[in-house]
């Protein structure tokens, strides 16, 4: 088969569920059981570097439902962050209690709406009741999660209070003191209705995806995650204690999890995360690829000896495969856009030389690594600075350099101001962060004296040290043609 007659798939796994027709059937692979942890364990966020297959997952459940499992679908990268901030619950609490009751509420409604439109449930009763008191309150059942948000925050603003109060007071038989009061009571009441609801051998997953987003908003931005997460695993511990079978589950970035530290995360990290990641089963990314093939026509019995011919055996004197992945960060993403980059290269071929490979993968490395690297820094660093980086790689002219060279070599590509140092260890911190810039370690004394070099993908504990000389990613420096 020619390269152009496979289907590799696409870079989002959100596009390959919605475009390709039985695609995750056939394609999705979980080497270590991980869909069966997030649906029916306790861990309920997905964590792992972006590109890892987070998405996958998400899309993978969402494939599953049927008549026992259902799930309903808060993608995040449309959500109104700017209105949802002013929904604070009082300026002078701090932490993941400032944003937590309003995610409850949000959350909680969105769960109503999902049984109401999706699932058959025996008694509708204590369903219909908070339908209507909802829909007295101003939240319609049919509204979408951007107008739930919308009227929260009029709500926390004062707009049409009295018209909300008179119908909480008549609902609730008390006056609301403040938006606190309000929202809570309501969540309250909500939760206690649900546990009425019998949804019979019937599970209910609510899945959150499309975090990233949250780093285009600048404010409020790490306690709105905090929150977020703080309200996911309050609402999961109120489902369990009720026997209520609904899950709540969020996919999130590590680089971003990372930055959640209120108080009691660490332990909600430690008891409810599952980390995604492949360095350590490099078979397993082979797989994906394998899997993609069979799904293109080609034969299970046959399938590893096609992958084997499609490209030389060795490549300066390292097996293919691991040849190529030292152009990787171990990403399924990295290697599926590999796999579509000999495809628009080369895709009447059925096998590449040595030269051809070559080819490929400094096309891979301008056309998708180097803006992978981009992407990965959005958010965290200001577009100035991250438009420089390849140029000021570029500058430093070989694959190694210290702190103090690139902080040179940025001045001399950014003239219009003067970049600190800070600036420049916040950048170097998110490049190491993400895998794009490892460091050299020497260990042991004189003749027992030890070089090695470290990524932060290959060793998750490793900590950057500004003192120690750094290594560009080779997935980088053979697009920018910087030598080695």
């Amino acid at each position: 088969m020619r390269f152009n007659d496979y289907t590799f798939g696409f870079a989002d796994a959100d596009t390959e569920f919605l475009r390709i027709n039985n695609y995750f059937d056939s394609v999705f692979y979980d080497s270590q059981n991980n869909l069966n942890r997030l649906i029916n364990g306790w861990p309920f966020i997905a964590v792992g570097r972006k590109g890892v297959g987070k998405s996958a997952y998400c899309a993978k459940i969402r494939s599953l439902q049927n008549s026992n499992l259902f799930t309903s679908y808060l993608p995040l990268n449309e959500f109104e962050y700017s209105t949802f901030e002013k929904t604070s619950t009082d300026k002078n609490i701090t932490g993941t209690q400032k944003f937590k009751h309003s995610w409850d509420f949000l959350l909680l409604t969105l769960i109503f709406k999902s049984i109401h439109n999706e699932m058959n449930i025996t008694e509708p009763s204590a369903l219909s009741d908070v339908i209507s008191t909802l829909d007295k309150l101003g939240f319609s059942i049919d509204l979408n999660y951007k107008q739930f948000v919308c009227n929260l925050f009029r709500i926390k603003a004062g707009v049409n209070l009295k018209f909300f109060d008179v119908n909480y007071e008549h609902e609730f038989g008390s006056k609301p003191n403040n938006y606190l009061d309000r929202v809570s009571t309501i969540n309250d009441y909500m939760i206690k209705k649900l546990a009425d609801i019998y949804l019979g051998e019937s599970k209910l997953l609510l899945l959150i995806d499309g975090v990233d987003d949250v780093l285009r908003f600048k404010k409020n931005r790490i306690e709105i995650l905090n929150s977020l997460v703080r309200s996911i695993d309050f609402l999961n511990n109120c489902f369990v204690k009720n026997k209520i079978n609904i899950k709540i589950l969020i996919f999130i970035r590590e680089e971003i999890f990372s930055l959640l530290n209120d108080t009691d995360m660490n332990k909600i990290k430690r008891d409810s995360s599952l980390k995604i990641d492949w360095y350590n089963n490099t078979e397993a990314l082979r797989q994906i690829i394998k899997l993609r093939m069979i799904f293109s026509g080609i034969s299970d019995n046959s399938v590893d000896d096609v992958l084997i011919t499609m490209f030389p055996k060795s490549v300066r004197n390292k097996l293919f495969w691991d040849y190529l992945l030292d152009f990787t960060l171990y990403k399924p993403r990295d290697v599926i856009q590999f796999f579509k980059c000999c495809q628009e290269l080369y895709g009447e071929k059925e096998v590449l030389s040595f030269s051809e490979v070559k080819e490929t993968i400094k096309y891979y490395s301008n056309q998708y690594f180097i803006e992978e690297m981009k992407n990965g820094l959005s958010g965290f660093i200001n577009d100035e600075l991250i438009t420089a980086v390849p140029s000021v790689f570029t500058k430093i002219s070989n694959n190694s350099f210290n702190l103090s060279v690139f902080l040179s070599k940025i001045n001399q590509q950014l003239p219009s101001r003067q970049i600190d140092e800070g600036e420049v260890k916040s950048l170097l911190f998110t490049l190491y962060e993400t895998g794009f810039i490892g460091q050299l370690i020497q260990t042991g004394n004189g003749k027992y004296k030890k070089t090695s070099v470290q990524f932060k993908y290959r060793n998750p504990a490793s900590r950057i040290d500004y003192n120690n000389t750094f290594i560009i990613h080779r997935g980088i420096t053979v697009g920018l043609g910087i030598k080695i």
